[in-house]
């Protein structure tokens, strides 16, 4: 029997995050009117829980939390303004090394090689082409409904990246993104503060190359090397990660057997009694239903069923469910959810 690739789905389900950078984007979108409590619907974070930012998630999670903010002002030029209210601080270790750096490609070079610390959506590399430095963003495997969202809260991310580590004014030549030109384009030119391309062959920022000789202000030879250390340390810890969190478990154990599981089985795979799974559910403010809805649906959004790959009947028997009938049923309610449409 051939085995099924490994879907982006089940990635996010496995890379962890600090709850660090969601609680700046839940703060900062509480601080614009939108409620704590449907920002964090369904992600299993309680509102006890953002007093932690050391609690690690996953990154299912963390998207669930975006797919709620996105959902919920309504527009993807949201992921710009998070991206670009993270300060390089939120990153742990990896953003006092890059502070700590001695030019700005040194701080950048480490930060794009350590992708589990940076809680990266996306493979980030920079390349210097002619007078330019061009930082490129590939790679992208999660929520297609995320993608555009994604897209701008990341390439935000870095340009305050740049900043913070420069603590300088630094030129942005322009940025350009591989989609079309979104109706509010316009805010999007105010956020970023450069010329902005839409429909390019990919998504990238570009500056120019000199500055990447800068020397960091905060730079100290000691404690750079200490701090880079630390980060090739706990690179590997990252990717060796096992969620503590019941949330986090039973999402990702749903993953693994994708999907296929009732309440009793999860429980057991769980390794504990069906009533104390329900119980802490109940408590993250979850059931066994809207968890197994979540996972359907962002296996339903991977790139690799939107690909068109898969027939309807394959579709079904991959979600776990007898007939195209009962999937097509399933499918409208989990693209109530989502602004996308679920191919298949």
């Amino acid at each position: 029997m051939t085995r099924r690739p490994t879907l982006g789905a089940d990635l996010a389900s496995m890379r962890p995050a600090p709850l660090h950078t969601a609680i700046i984007a839940i703060r900062l979108l509480q601080k614009r009117g939108v409620p704590v409590s449907d920002l964090i619907a369904e992600s299993g974070i309680t509102e006890s829980d953002l007093s932690r930012p050391d609690m690690i998630i996953s990154h299912e999670q963390e998207m669930i939390v975006f797919a709620n903010a996105q959902r919920l002002t309504g527009t993807d030029i949201t992921g710009a303004l998070i991206g670009k209210a993270i300060p390089i601080t939120a990153y742990g270790v990896r953003g006092h090394a890059m502070l700590v750096a001695p030019t700005l490609r040194a701080a950048m070079s480490l930060g794009f090689s350590h992708p589990l610390l940076a809680i990266s959506y996306f493979k980030i590399s920079f390349h210097e082409i002619g007078s330019d430095a061009v930082f490129l963003l590939d790679g992208y495997a999660y929520r297609q409904d995320l993608r555009v969202f994604s897209s701008l809260m990341c390439l935000a991310a870095v340009q305050r990246e740049i900043l913070d580590s420069t603590r300088a004014p630094v030129e942005f030549i322009r940025a350009e993104f591989d989609f079309p030109q979104p109706d509010d384009h316009e805010e999007l030119t105010r956020i970023l503060g450069c010329p902005i391309v839409f429909n390019a062959q990919s998504t990238s920022l570009s500056i120019p190359k000199h500055y990447l000789d800068t020397e960091l202000p905060f730079h100290h030879e000691i404690e750079f090397e200490i701090a880079r250390g630390e980060c090739a340390r706990q690179e590997p810890m990252m990717a060796a990660w096992q969620p503590e969190h019941i949330v986090t478990r039973a999402l990702q154990t749903l993953h693994r057997l994708d999907g296929r599981l009732d309440a009793h089985g999860l429980a057991a795979e769980l390794g504990m009694s069906l009533r104390s799974m329900q119980r802490e559910l109940s408590h993250a403010g979850l059931s066994f239903r809207t968890l197994l809805d979540q996972v359907r649906l962002a296996r339903a959004l991977d790139p690799l069923f939107q690909s068109g790959k898969f027939g309807p009947e394959a579709h079904s028997k991959m979600f776990g469910y007898s007939t195209k009938f009962a999937f097509e049923r399933a499918k409208d309610r989990w693209t109530a959810k989502s602004k996308s449409k679920i191919s298949g």
